[in-house]
């Protein structure tokens, strides 16, 4: 195998694999996860405020949990982030994934409004999608009472959640609300294609393979058969061709991961375009090294808060 980090490599063996063609024991390993990092590390933090609100305000009648998280201490309006998890369009929830959207709370702060989007394959494009729209309506329609800055919003996802969160920032553009500040995209799902070296020849790369992406493809588009020319831009944001008007955006990307070539590739684009964009290429890791112990994952997880504090900040005048 090509080299690793060697922390990342340590901790490997205690990562439990992912089978895409059997999702069920997935799912039930994360609620058991869940449930275990509940029981060891206490509630999620005695600083922060967890509510868990479901929308219902949708003309279509469909209703959208999401989960909001916001420092007990706090002066003023503060930032807001929309947080989309991620999970190959198909496992996680605001449960399983709390600890990872609640660090964004004490460290930017913000409110972090976290959406529980409906799962493919019972659910497939674009049921995620609507409902990440639908969570960034309701945020900034109740922006006042969130105590969030309306001046002063961003998206954040990571790997199936950082495609979404992208998916959604070249929606909002043009729109009438106040800009998004930024996006962060951490080794973000992009393209069903799946024609990049990396996409293609990572049939072994650690936790996330190139046979994990044609499956997760599969059940996320349903019925559009992935790489036809069929299959939107709202699905995968590589394929829109016009990527100016986004705001300042960060892409992370992993060396050994199946999705780097993409990753990087879409950084590429929106330099091209006009778009305030930071690359980072962490070597010798793999895809969702950051939610792990390690010098590397520390350093990751800093530069997010550091780039999500720097475009999220108050705007003095003059």
């Amino acid at each position: 195998m090509t080299e690793l980090d060697p922390e990342l490599e340590a901790l490997l063996p205690a990562i439990a694999p992912l089978d895409l063609r059997n999702i069920d024991p997935l799912r039930r390993n994360l609620v058991l996860a869940a449930e275990t990092a509940e029981a060891r590390l206490g509630p999620l933090s005695e600083q922060v405020d967890v509510t868990d609100v479901t929308i219902n305000d949708d003309p279509s009648g469909r209703q959208v949990r999401v989960r909001v998280m916001s420092p007990r201490e706090r002066q003023g309006q503060i930032a807001g982030i929309l947080y989309i998890h991620g999970g190959a369009f198909v496992l996680g929830d605001v449960d399983a994934n709390a600890r990872l959207s609640v660090r964004y709370v004490d460290a930017v702060p913000a409110v972090v409004v976290h959406v529980d989007y409906r799962l493919a394959p019972e659910h497939p494009f674009p049921a995620a999608y609507d409902d990440c729209l639908a969570a960034l309506g309701w945020m900034r329609r109740n922006a006042v009472s969130l105590g969030i800055d309306p001046d002063r919003t961003g998206v954040v996802g990571s790997s199936a959640g950082g495609g979404l969160a992208a998916a959604v920032g070249l929606a909002d553009r043009g729109s009438e609300h106040v800009p998004l500040r930024c996006l962060a995209l951490m080794y973000p799902v992009l393209d069903d294609r799946l024609t990049t070296p990396s996409s293609t020849g990572s049939p072994q790369a650690p936790l996330w393979t190139s046979t994990d992406m044609k499956l997760m493809w599969d059940m996320y588009l349903g019925e559009l058969p992935a790489g036809s020319a069929d299959v939107p831009s709202t699905a995968a944001p590589a394929r829109e061709t016009n990527l100016s008007g986004l705001p300042p955006t960060l892409v992370v990307a992993c060396d050994l991961d199946p999705l780097r070539d993409e990753d990087i590739e879409f950084a590429g684009r929106l330099a091209a375009s006009g778009v305030t964009t930071e690359l980072k290429l962490y070597e010798k890791t793999f895809h969702g090294f950051d939610h792990l112990d390690s010098v590397i994952s520390v350093r990751s997880r800093s530069d997010q808060i550091e780039f999500l504090r720097r475009h999220l900040r108050r705007h003095l005048p003059g």
